[in-house]
């Protein structure tokens, strides 16, 4: 039958167009007909693109005083790397310094393994150094060491050195620096090893140890009591990794803080106090009189009422010093964690409050709690919400033992609400050490990566690529700003020359795209995807990027 009316019948062929359509869309959808005219996202597996040093372990050089305690010389160091997996029941392995004699071991772990510092006398072990065999020294001082001796590392306009700290008689400070030379059998170019006396502040240092990347400075304290020193107080002094020359502590970023809230823990934060001669004077008397008997000493040492152990540092520079045995920061939540010298609590405080007097950080507010379960003494962090504490079972017989723990905020924003600590390990001897043993306080790394398209699931190469963009994941998880990086980008073609790198204008935070505007990438022939990291100079933070994503947009 044929309508009379003009409406209904120009609708209905509009209706039977609607009706075509909507079958051939039901179809498509079933026969995934309309996935190939509609936009198509093709999105790799995570890929490694690590700016940061930190890894899954922890590495301990631990003392082995046998079962009297007695007989130094004879003394072995353990060495043990403790991979943190614990679906593998934390995995380790272990090396030995035969004999080891005494005192405790400073440690740094670099881009080279981890580094240590025995009384005059440099190690170096990795993963691939042999364990059938005792270590050996790479280097040793020129003249005899006293006391502690520190290691370090940096880097001073791109070029990696290796740094140790130590004491000749008189006592002065000596400070050597040794390039890093991967091609080297101990990756050190220790021939052109570069040593220099620091005259201006006499005494010790190496006690604890800071590398501060930032400003290039190396912060160090010396604890024992001597009598070259006032009381109960510690010098902390300074070196410029740049030149060599000293560092006076006033350049210190808080330098003259006090925050009186933080109690015990610091209460005399690089507060400068007079070094003044013992009273009465120990007999025999020095001579000649030390230095810090006669002058303040501001501007090259400053004495601290509060006695550190080992002092440390944040990513800013500010020294962490007080009355703790040892300080760390952890960058992620920016944090510091310390253990108190006379209890057995360990505390943890907004970084904030060791360059500010204003911020209320008494215990039990909301940026400072602490817990009173264990007595860790070394501290290093992973920078992903989470740090390592060491507790030294010096009472343990007939074979001394030390465990790790694996340490974090129940609220990084409300600390009254207390720490977790977790048991991972317990091995043979005593943890005699301190300083960074994770790679916490180590500079930034450069990170690169190319990407195949071809590798990418779901990549159909007869499609065009209408954009590409990248998602970063921060170390530990999280949502955080991109900082102290440069990413750059280019395409490849194949068997094409390779274009110069573009910077790209703005980066998002972790776990969001961050499209590629870079001209090479534009173009039908690209089939590869180079993303280079590079970390801009002096920053004083920096993002802790563990793994990369390349999100392609498919078009028809």
């Amino acid at each position: 039958m044929t309508s009379r009316n003009p409406v209904l019948r120009s609708v209905f062929p509009l209706l039977g167009v609607a009706a075509t359509l909507l079958a051939a869309s039901s179809c498509s959808q079933r026969f995934g007909i309309n996935s190939f005219f509609a936009p198509q996202k093709a999105t790799s597996l995570p890929l490694d693109f690590s700016t940061t040093f930190i890894s899954d372990s922890v590495w301990l050089a631990t003392l082995d005083r046998g079962e009297t305690a007695s007989a130094s010389s004879i003394r072995n160091i353990y060495v043990y790397r403790v991979r943190l997996n614990e679906a593998e029941g934390y995995p380790t392995k272990k090396w030995s310094v035969q004999p080891g004699g005494d005192g405790g071991t400073r440690t740094y772990f670099s881009e080279i393994g981890l580094l240590m510092a025995r009384p005059g006398a440099l190690y170096r072990v990795d993963e691939n150094t042999p364990t059938d065999a005792p270590l050996s020294p790479i280097w040793k001082t020129p003249v005899s060491a006293l006391g502690r001796s520190c290691v370090t590392s940096f880097k001073i306009d791109g070029k990696a050195y290796v740094g140790f700290a130590w004491n000749k008689a008189g006592p002065r400070r000596m400070f050597t620096r040794f390039p890093i030379d991967p091609g080297k059998p101990q990756k050190l170019d220790v021939a052109a090893a570069l040593t220099q006396e620091i005259p201006e502040a006499p005494g010790q240092w190496g006690y604890g140890c800071f590398t501060d990347q930032k400003n290039e400075r190396l912060w160090s304290n010396q604890y024992a009591k001597s009598p070259t020193q006032a009381g109960n107080v510690t010098l902390i002094s300074g070196v410029n990794l740049r030149t060599l020359a000293d560092a006076p502590v006033s350049s210190a970023p808080n330098y003259g803080t006090k925050n009186a809230t933080l109690g015990v823990a610091d209460s005399d934060l690089l507060e400068k106090t007079p070094c003044v001669a013992p009273s009465p004077l120990p007999s025999p008397a020095p001579s000649p009189i030390p230095t810090e008997w006669t002058q303040q000493n501001d501007i090259y040492q400053t004495c601290i009422r509060s006695n550190p152990y080992a002092i440390s540092g944040d990513a800013r520079g500010n020294i962490l010093a007080g009355g703790a045995i040892s300080y760390v920061h952890e960058a992620k939540n920016d944090l510091v964690f310390w253990r108190d010298r006379t209890s057995p609590y360990l505390h943890a405080a907004k970084a904030a409050c060791f360059s500010s007097g204003s911020l209320n950080c008494a215990t039990g507010t909301a940026n400072h709690g602490a817990y009173s379960g264990t007595s860790v003494g070394p501290l290093a962090s992973l920078q992903d919400g989470r740090i390592i504490g060491l507790h030294r079972l010096t009472s343990a017989t007939p074979i001394m033992k030390s465990r790790v723990y694996l340490i974090s905020p129940v609220d990084p924003d409300n600390l009254k609400e207390g720490i977790d600590v977790k048991l991972v390990k317990e091995v043979d001897g005593d943890a005699y050490m301190y300083n960074d043993f994770t790679g916490s306080t180590l500079y930034p790394r450069e990170a690169s990566l190319v990407v195949d398209f071809g590798a990418i699931p779901e990549y159909q190469p007869e499609r065009r690529i209408s954009r590409i963009s990248v998602i970063w994941s921060e170390l530990g998880g999280g949502t955080q700003p991109w900082r102290g990086f440069t990413l750059q980008a280019r395409c490849l073609e194949d068997g094409g020359v390779a274009p110069s790198f573009e910077t790209l204008p703005q980066v998002s935070a972790s776990e969001e795209e961050t499209p590629i505007p870079v001209a090479s990438c534009l173009g039908p022939k690209a089939k590869k995807l180079e993303l280079k990291a590079s970390p801009d100079a002096g920053a004083s933070g920096y993002s802790r990027v563990a793994k990369v994503k390349v999100v392609l947009t498919l078009d028809q």
